[in-house]
């Protein structure tokens, strides 16, 4: 029985028709389907085939079908009911369509015909229907309430190089960059983001195939993706992991969509494949895909030191996905992945050093009287401004470092999504283990001394289970369920630390042993009130529990296991969250909205267990957002032109503020080194977050497509609470800090020109984009001039080149920095106590050509 379908189209953001009869996707089915309505027709197919649809009901609208009778595939089957419609069928799954306006193919049958023009789909509807999962149902973008950038693989194919960088231009307020301690990228979005050292949580959290990525070691999938969605703003209700910044949802491809392998070469002899295979056997009940990636690249910044150059890319990855679909009601996916990487990792490049007044006056441990011999000489080899000086004089992209370096790093994981789908009732369990390891040396300094260098050695375990029941009806929707995470380590958790070595001043081995658990429920509704109103209520409660144990011992030293770590420190931190939101869809292709959500970041444990002068910090409590979102969405057209507009003005109120301190060794003046914090994490005040997102995108006929937007963002702190105690650690004046990461505004050009589309030459389009981002602070301190990158601009363009008769084909050319823009992508070691300060840069213009075959 399929489910009931609303006849109230100006109210419904999306039409799901899921029929519960099952069909094997690669074996013929039967239908017959009378001539139409279009929307009637679809309803048919569905309940005769079993065959999932999702739609806008303003796309069939006034349209009709020719209809069918035949046994067919499922695929064929459908394109002969949208024959003559403008539409086209987009395989969603394994049995399930989504239904777009068609572009016109470039394939015909014979020289001499002329390509038709597809028939224009009614005014006001979108040409690009893009679907969003961002209430975790799906759902068109210009219907949800919510602030939401929407990257296709396309876009990511485009931009390239590092995967996070590429998501920093194509999904506007969001700051993407490498992560120097842990090799896990950097994610930050209205200026939310975890404190500078320490474990807190995350306040963007990373979704792959709706399972969270654990905090430390993650890596961004970035092969085969079906496409990335950045939801703005707290996220305190649907999804599994609280967050005060947003969220990252990543989708990769189902079976049942095309097979394809793709091969690219370029700057840096580059070397990349890229080939994923639908492996379904006529009648099989269960849908294979597998897919494999592999890269190789020569490093971009060459290394006079210790070991190879850095910013080089060697990594191979493999993604197996079965779905089963059996008669009856229930469905599973199985997804299992694997990722290798044997890299030197991020190049640090020294930038700086202390001191740097105003807001830094003293030089840190480097400057002592007992580590001036070896730091601040006044000789080449010993003193750290002779090295500032000459990597200065050297550029961005050359450095020289006395520690060789190394980032391998390992990534497994098995996600199974289960499904039931009886009447209006849907159940889904997600059941998800990760592990991530990673072996690492750092020079963090990014200099020819050791006065920061970060050996380590992580192996963590993340088990997730989710279960959500949900429903539709005529009047609105529902869902609830329960969420589940557990987080331990796997063996020995070792990091050596190498901060102003000197006969006196041994490198420490750390081993820490942090364990996590996090249990919530919610519930979230939405009501159709009448009069085009919708309103939206979701409530959640999370309770977190985590412990620690460390140990610092004097270099060499032997594995220390967490059994003989001693006692584990403990924190519990629970706190409700929510969501209220009010939308109007009056009008077609019209959606106002407001909304007020809460979102948290769990609260912690510092470790090691501290003496009675800093016991009363040994936990940090939840850092909380609460903000108030309008929007408005709107897409029509007049004449060839089409457009969509996204509009969102926020504020937002964070409270208790979870930042990082870092105590000199002793600083409790108890003699006793086993229980000094090399960091502590305190919560230490409040802020507020103010901002404006802007999005437009124009097409004209299929020829032309623009885009721009931009990002307003001012984020302030408005007090700070520090101990007395712990006044000498941190700025106490709110003017004296500033968020880092956090430009004040970004903005993005976009432009698509087809130059050519002609039976004998194929069609050959034309792309350029443009992005330019305000200044970004890495450092929080206010009149701090280390840590600063000035506005800067990125500029790419490229060429995609479709053969003739070859709809199977694409060559593509692509510049990426075309002006070879030198730029800070992120901040490596930007501490007064270590003396010197580093940035990871931006890669450099690169060139790429590539060729893609689908089969």
């Amino acid at each position: 029985m399929r489910r009931p379908t609303s006849r109230a189209a100006p109210a419904l953001a999306a039409l799901a028709l899921l029929a519960q009869a099952p069909a094997a996707l690669a074996a013929p089915l039967r239908f017959d389907v009378p001539a139409g309505p279009l929307e009637a027709a679809l309803q048919a197919y569905a309940a005769q085939t079993g065959v999932d649809l999702l739609f806008a009901p303003q796309a069939v609208a006034g349209l009709r079908s020719p209809g069918g009778r035949a046994v067919s595939e499922p695929e064929d089957a459908l394109k002969r009911l949208l024959r003559g419609s403008g539409l086209t069928a987009r395989r969603i799954g394994p049995r399930a369509f989504a239904l777009t306006p068609a572009a016109p193919s470039v394939k015909t049958a014979a020289p001499s015909e002329r390509r038709q023009p597809a028939p224009r789909p009614e005014a006001g509807e979108p040409l690009d229907a893009v679907l969003v999962q961002a209430r975790r149902r799906d759902e068109r973008l210009i219907d949800v309430p919510a602030s939401v950038a929407s990257v296709s693989a396309a876009d990511l194919d485009r931009l390239g190089g590092d995967g996070a960088l590429a998501l920093r231009q194509a999904a506007l307020g969001l700051t993407a960059a490498g992560q120097v301690s842990v090799e896990t990228p950097t994610l930050v979005i209205r200026g939310q983001r975890r404190a500078t050292a320490g474990d807190s949580a995350l306040s963007v959290i990373t979704y792959v195939n709706e399972a969270p990525l654990p905090n430390n070691g993650s890596i961004l999938p970035s092969f085969d993706l079906s496409e990335v969605q950045v939801l703005r703003g707290p996220q305190g209700v649907l999804f599994g992991r609280n967050t005060t910044g947003g969220a990252l949802l990543i989708h990769t491809n189902e079976p049942g969509r095309d097979s394809y392998v793709r091969a690219a070469t370029g700057s840096s002899r580059l070397r990349e494949v890229e080939a994923a295979a639908d492996l379904t056997g006529a009648g099989a009940p269960v849908a294979v895909r597998l897919a494999a990636y592999g890269l190789k690249r020569d490093g971009l910044v060459e290394n006079l030191g210790a070991g190879g150059d850095l910013d080089d890319r060697d990594q191979a990855a493999v993604r197996l996905s079965l779905a089963w679909k059996p008669d009856g009601p229930l469905s599973a996916m199985l997804v299992l992945d694997g990722f290798r990487a044997w890299e030197t990792g991020s190049a640090a490049i020294l930038s700086g050093s202390y001191p740097n007044p105003p807001d830094v006056t003293g030089g840190g441990n480097g400057r002592t009287p007992q580590a001036a011999p070896y730091f601040d000489c006044g000789v080449a080899g010993c003193d750290i401004d002779i090295a500032l000086s000459r990597q200065r004089a050297r550029g961005t992209r050359v450095t020289d470092i006395d520690l060789p370096p190394r980032s391998d790093r390992r990534n497994d994981g098995a996600t199974l999504r289960l499904d039931w789908r009886e009447g209006g009732l849907n159940l889904r369990s997600v059941t998800a283990y990760r592990r991530s390891v990673l072996d690492s040396a750092l020079d963090s300094d990014g200099s020819p001394l050791p006065l920061n260098q970060i050996v380590r050695h992580i192996d963590l375990g993340q088990f997730t289970q989710e279960v959500r029941a949900s429903g539709t009806g005529r009047d609105g929707a529902w869902q609830a369920g329960l969420f589940y995470m557990s987080t331990a380590p796997v063996g020995v958790q070792r990091t050596l630390w190498a901060s102003v070595v000197t006969p006196s001043n041994p490198a420490r081995v750390e081993f820490q042993y942090r364990r996590g658990e996090s249990l919530a429920g919610f519930l979230d509704a939405t009501r159709r009130l009448g009069a085009g109103f919708e309103l939206e209520a979701g409530l959640r409660y999370t309770r977190d529990v985590s412990s620690a144990c460390q140990v610092r011992v004097a270099a060499p030293a032997v594995d220390i296991s967490e059994a003989a770590c001693g006692e584990a420190g403990r924190a519990q931190s629970s706190a409700p969250t929510w969501t209220l939101g009010l939308t109007w869809r009056g009008e077609r292709n019209l959606t106002l909205y407001a909304v007020t959500r809460r979102g948290y970041r769990a609260g912690g444990v510092n470790a090691p267990n501290f003496g009675p002068l800093l016991e009363a910090y040994q936990v940090y409590a939840p850092e909380s957002l609460t903000d108030v979102e309008l929007g408005l969405k709107w897409a029509g057209g007049a004449g060839d032109w089409r457009h969509r507009v996204d509009a969102a003005l926020f504020r937002g109120w964070s409270r208790d503020i979870q930042r990082a301190l870092f105590p000199a060794e002793n600083f409790d003046g108890d003699g006793i080194a086993a229980n000094d914090p090399p960091n502590l994490i305190i919560n230490a005040g409040s802020a507020t977050i103010s901002g404006l997102e802007l999005g437009w995108r124009g097409q004209w006929t299929q020829r032309l497509t623009l885009s721009a937007s931009a990002t307003l963002t001012q984020a302030r702190f408005t007090a700070l609470t520090v101990p007395a105690l712990l006044a000498g650690l941190t700025p106490t004046d709110p003017d004296s800090l500033r968020f880092s990461y956090s430009p004040p505004y970004t903005a993005r050009l976009t432009a698509d020109w087809r130059l050519v589309d002609h039976d004998r030459l194929g069609r050959w389009t034309l792309w350029g984009d443009l992005f330019q981002s305000g200044p970004v602070r890495y450092v929080e301190r206010a009149h701090d001039s280390n840590g600063m990158q000035k506005a800067f601009g990125i500029a790419g363009a490229g060429l995609t080149v479709q053969p003739p008769r070859r709809d199977d084909l694409i060559l593509t050319l692509a510049v990426r920095n075309l002006f070879d823009e030198v730029y800070a992508a992120g901040g490596g070691a930007i501490t007064p106590a270590v003396t010197a300060t580093s940035m990871i840069y931006g890669e450099p213009r690169t060139v790429e050509v590539a060729v893609r075959r689908r089969f």
